[in-house]
């Protein structure tokens, strides 16, 4: 069973006249199964490729030193991996009265900063499909007797992200 997030980013076409101001910054909420959230930070407000900050954020209850990778998928078929870096970008504020509270974490980091002007210039960007999955280094524990091989990585965030046109 895929266990990744869907999260869909609703786009115009390029052609469009139709411009949303970046400026708007309502963020939807998605919980993968693996327990981590992620923040879509541009706006729920479809807007042209050009237009999307690129940048994904989390939260986390606890620290995280983890691995950020991208596979884009061309009509199913990979075309171009990456790996970027997870940035802590502050606490999370939940609005709560109590000042002392440790709250979540906040890490960002770019949508396959390497590939997204290509993606931009596509006379369809649908086509493609990001694949993201973050990953934290497996745990210095000692390997039990039957263990074969290194640690691998452990999953705490996997995500696919879909672009779709409005539709009017």
């Amino acid at each position: 069973p895929d266990t990744r997030t869907s999260v869909y980013i609703d786009i115009l076409p390029e052609s469009s006249s139709r411009w949303s101001s970046s400026s708007s910054h309502s963020r939807g909420l998605y919980e993968s199964p693996q327990g981590a959230i992620v923040f879509r930070s541009s706006s729920n407000t479809p807007r042209r490729m050009r237009d999307i900050d690129a940048t994904v954020t989390f939260a986390s209850a606890s620290v995280v030193i983890a691995k950020s990778s991208y596979i884009v998928l061309l009509d199913g078929a990979p075309i171009h991996n990456e790996d970027t870096k997870l940035e802590c970008t502050g606490p999370y504020f939940t609005g709560s009265a109590n000042s002392s509270d440790k709250g979540p974490l906040l890490y960002s980091t770019a949508l396959v900063p390497k590939y997204w002007e290509f993606l931009c210039k596509s006379p369809d960007p649908t086509i493609y499909t990001i694949l993201h999955d973050v990953y934290r280094p497996a745990d210095p524990e000692p390997c039990l007797p039957r263990c074969s091989g290194r640690p691998r990585p452990v999953l705490i965030f996997s995500a696919a992200y879909h672009f779709r046109y409005l539709v009017p």
